[in-house]
């Protein structure tokens, strides 16, 4: 869903502030941003929202509640672009560790998401 999101924003050019003039084709560039958006943003990010204001939220609220409060507050931090699909990326992670209750599975979920959105736009760039 977020590399579909991403196809159609870029095409009807919706947000055309986003646009960066970086060269990601430079490797040692290019491997530290893979290293943090497809390592260090899950691990971080999914303990602070699973792990904390999930779990917190899930201690007194029902599922669909704590899921979509957690996934809103996980969008709002994130860039008006990526609102939408990362809103659907944090309430498939709350699923995903609600069912586990282990932080693996969110990480595991939001490392491929991130990659996956990081190769569609690379592979745009060229």
């Amino acid at each position: 869903m977020g590399v579909v999101y991403l196809q159609v924003v870029t095409a009807l050019d919706l947000f055309p502030e986003t646009r960066q003039a970086v060269n990601l084709f430079e490797p040692t560039l290019a491997t530290m941003i893979a290293i943090m958006v497809i390592v260090a943003a899950p691990v971080f990010e999914e303990f602070i929202f699973r792990g904390l204001i999930f779990g917190g939220l899930r201690r007194s609220l029902n599922l669909p509640v704590a899921a979509i409060a957690s996934a809103a507050i996980f969008a709002i931090v994130h860039p008006p672009a990526s609102v939408i699909p990362v809103f659907v990326l944090g309430l498939c992670t709350a699923l995903a560790y609600e069912r586990t209750r282990i932080l693996a599975a969110p990480i595991v979920v939001h490392a491929i998401y991130n990659a996956a959105i990081m190769m569609f736009q690379w592979s745009a760039a060229n």
